[in-house]
């Protein structure tokens, strides 16, 4: 079967056709060498900076809406009073503003807020500071170059207890009175579900509080704007830590769904839920419609419901829905002009990212998930009319992304960040090499730059350049291959004629003649089994013989084996006027060393023409095949007349001189060209004391193997 499929392989590689389908190989091997050219955006580390832990806060602002974003870093200041310290450029002096009160030293506790108060094209600075039990707003206008508000006291935390924990965060600036000057919305929730949970506003021309009812539960805040006006949905959770002696209106043994207006005043009554530690996530906004989460136990059984409600928080539609532990984050991406959601959660104590469908209400893993991995997406805004994410991974020491174009392009930051939606800030500030991004975490500031490849947009061209130039290389390579296949097959077709040469000159009617003479005197002799020795030796040379055109080459063991029943022949012929001896090295094997057919033979045959004609005693002809480094030597040595009478008795002699050799020196050169090998010869006299005393033939092959 598989020589079958490996058949038919190749003969498509041998089709026309296959060399446009061959050509994407080289093609893929390209643009991987030059991905630059094919990815719109490149990602690359910059440096990066530790923060000391007096900088509690790093963040980025574009306030002046000049496309850069400005740092500001808020510390407490060798913890004396909270400071800011901002400069316009990097070669600008720093600037220095001090505040009433100290940064509160827990993490993600603080978010600053940014408000153009005075409408002079810059927004404001507003920072909230801590003094024993009270948080105050302090303000600074950059224009100016002064703080404009310190210490305004906003409330105190704790209600008379020891207790100073809270999380603050900024909601939304919005004009609630239609003066042109945004209130700024935020809310406070202590710690300990102590004093204060609520929501606030602040007007800065006034210089007065809107605030909600305490409701002793934690809030989490969602702004919706409708047709001008403000909505504030706040989930709370039933923690069940609610001092009793705290008469609130709402307690916390109940996860409640609020709904306040502009005003912060209760739209309704809150939906409640009951069971302890019951938890209600959203919301996912579509259509005007707000999809909420709600997850609680009664009676010892868990339910999940899917509520969504209207812009003021009426119920339009409640189902049942999968179990999850929390739902915590939702993003919008846009893909092709259609509005997506993703959701993060946790289920099973793992942190996963659906696909969420308001349609069907339904929950779905599909390709868009499998692209963000289960990761936190983080809203950035880097370029103006284009949303951007940062994904942040769950799992310690996983690096994060950043994705372009709603999750058209993602590029990877190369290393953990400890990144929260709380922590985050993106300065982006462009330059001729091209966009410079920081991201601070809690302890180290990175500098990355962002670069769009000018070439993206030929990436299409180019491809098609690479992919032509791939068709040509693959046309060459075959067109090399074909080349070199007529000269193989050429240098074959002559090695074959060479060696049908060799053999008819062993085996030609004089000598068959004289060896069935032989054979017939050995047994009119009676002499019976040297006979059938000889007979044996005489078949096996004319069985080798037939075969010769089938291949170039054999190992050494069957040339050695013919060149044993060769000499067997001649030694009888030669009434044994000479003996011979053939000897191996161990380490060797015969059956892998492969050699030129009758190489040894005929270099042995033409020492028994030349080397013992004339000779007076017997002649010895030594065979020996050793191992030298990489190389096997092949030495032939005989203790005939040399070189030189040999010579001199081939002038006077009628036979055709040297014709072996030469054929052998024809066959070397060419199984060399043919398998890139590098056999060799030389024939040199035997000298004892001065004297010639034979000849020896050394004949080098590369440790050359390959099948029969």
């Amino acid at each position: 079967m598989f020589k079958v499929v490996a058949s038919r392989f190749y003969f498509f590689l041998s089709t026309k056709k296959s060399t446009w389908i061959l050509a994407f190989i080289p093609t893929v091997i390209g643009i991987f060498f030059i991905p630059i050219v094919f990815n719109k955006y490149t990602l690359a580390f910059v440096h990066e900076e530790q923060r000391e832990q007096t900088q509690l806060l790093t963040f980025f602002e574009d306030i002046d809406h000049d496309g850069g974003k400005e740092k500001f870093d808020i510390l407490n200041y060798r913890g004396k009073f909270a400071s800011c310290l901002f400069k316009k450029n990097e070669t600008a002096l720093v600037l220095q503003f001090n505040f009433y009160g100290d940064l509160p030293v827990q993490e993600g506790i603080n978010t600053p807020i940014f408000n153009d108060i005075n409408k002079d094209g810059v927004k404001e600075l507003f920072v909230f500071t801590q003094k024993n039990d009270s948080i105050f707003l302090n303000g600074v206008d950059f224009v100016a170059s002064k703080v404009i508000l310190s210490g305004r006291f906003v409330t105190t935390i704790g209600k008379g207890t020891e207790a100073r924990d809270f999380v603050l965060r900024p909601i939304i600036n919005h004009d609630l009175d239609a003066d042109g000057i945004d209130e700024m919305y935020f809310l406070i929730n202590g710690g300990f579900a102590l004093y204060p949970r609520k929501i606030l506003a602040y007007n800065f021309l006034k210089d007065t509080f809107l605030t909600t009812i305490n409701t002793g539960s934690q809030h989490y805040i969602t702004p919706v704007v409708k047709d001008g006006a403000l909505y504030l949905y706040s989930t709370t959770p039933a923690s069940g830590n609610c001092p009793e002696n705290f008469e609130y209106p709402y307690r916390d043994n109940l996860a409640r769904l609020f709904v306040f207006d502009e005003q912060l005043k209760l739209l309704r009554k809150p939906l409640e839920f009951e069971g302890l530690g019951a938890s209600i996530d959203g919301p996912i906004v579509m259509n005007d419609a707000y999809h909420f989460y709600i997850k609680n136990t009664i009676a010892g059984k868990e339910q999940s419901i899917l509520l969504k409600l209207d812009a003021k928080g009426g119920v339009l539609h409640q189902s049942n829905f999968k179990s999850l532990s929390v739902i915590w984050k939702s993003v919008i991406v846009t893909l092709e002009g259609e509005k997506r959601y993703l959701i993060n959660c946790i289920e099973n104590d793992l942190y996963k990212t659906y696909e969420y469908v308001p349609e069907k209400m339904a929950l779905l893993e599909n390709e868009l998930t499998s692209k963000v991995n289960n990761a936190t997406l983080i809203q950035i805004n880097l370029f103006e009319n284009e949303v951007s994410f940062m994904a942040v991974s769950q799992q310690f020491n996983e690096e994060s992304s950043l994705f372009l174009e709603d999750l058209k392009f993602q590029l990877d930051f190369n290393r953990p960040l400890y990144v929260r939606p709380w922590n985050v800030y993106f300065q982006t500030k462009s330059n001729e090499l091209g966009t410079v991004i920081k991201v601070t975490d809690r302890r180290k500031l990175y500098t990355y730059l962002l670069c769009t490849n000018d070439y993206y947009p030929f990436r299409f061209l180019i491809f098609i350049v690479v992919y032509g130039l791939g068709v040509l290389l693959v046309f060459a390579f075959k067109h090399y291959r074909e080349f070199r296949s007529l000269q193989k097959n050429k240098l074959q077709h002559e090695i074959a004629s060479l060696q049908l040469k060799l053999v008819n000159s062993q085996l030609d009617p004089h000598f068959t003649f004289n060896a069935l003479n032989t054979v017939a005197s050995k047994i009119l002799k009676g002499e019976r089994m040297e006979a059938y020795d000889l007979m044996t030796n005489f078949s096996d040379m004319l069985r080798a013989g037939l075969f010769f055109a089938d291949a170039n080459d054999w190992n050494l063991q069957q040339e050695l084996k013919f060149t044993d029943a060769f000499l067997n022949l001649m030694k009888s012929r030669f009434s044994k006027m000479f003996d011979f001896t053939i000897n191996l090295d161990k380490n060797i094997s015969l059956e892998q060393l492969m050699i030129p057919r009758l190489l040894i033979q005929n270099f042995a045959q033409n020492s028994l023409k030349h080397a013992f004609t004339g000779f007076k005693g017997k002649g010895r002809l030594e065979i020996a095949v050793v191992k030298l480094n990489e190389h096997h030597l092949i030495k032939i040595t005989d203790n005939g007349i040399g070189r030189k009478k040999g010579k001199e008795k081939a002038k006077n002699s009628t036979e055709n001189s040297g014709k072996g050799i030469e054929l052998n020196k024809k066959q070397i050169a060419l199984y060399n060209a043919l398998y890139k090998t590098n056999i060799s010869f030389k024939i040199e006299d035997v000298l004892v004391n001065g004297l010639v005393c034979g000849t020896e033939v050394v004949i080098c092959i590369p440790d050359l193997k390959r099948e029969i």
